[in-house]
């Protein structure tokens, strides 16, 4: 799955987003990775945006992946959450999540990928 993230800027505003990495065939394809070995990183950054510091986190997704078309429903399989905070650089590491998580991001995805079915 391509990565929700949230990032904690400015006066304490939360703004939520999904990772957008280049979609070279326009398909809208919503997976960061595809196959084995399948790997994700992010690279933190000085680019506060006018913010005093930085927060930023990530909920990540191993999910099914539709074999036949796009009517088949993409299903979390399991889930962690991670980030960094700058200032002082501090590392939040991988902290598995439950359903709730998949959940609170249905509406994010549905409406960023609505060409796929998602349950």
């Amino acid at each position: 799955m391509r990565i929700p993230f949230r990032h904690h800027g400015r006066d304490g505003v939360v703004v939520v987003r999904v990772e957008r990495i280049t979609d070279g065939d326009g398909t809208g394809m919503p997976f960061l990775a595809v196959g084995y070995p399948a790997s994700i990183y992010d690279a933190p950054c000085r680019n506060l945006n006018g913010a005093r510091t930085l927060r930023w986190r990530a909920d990540t997704f191993l999910t099914t992946v539709p074999l036949r078309s796009r009517v088949e429903p993409i299903r979390r399989l399991a889930s962690f959450s991670w980030g960094y905070d700058e200032l002082p650089v501090t590392i939040v590491p991988p902290a598995g999540t439950g359903e709730e998580s998949w959940v609170r991001y249905l509406s994010l995805f549905r409406t960023e990928f609505p060409g796929w079915v998602w349950s």
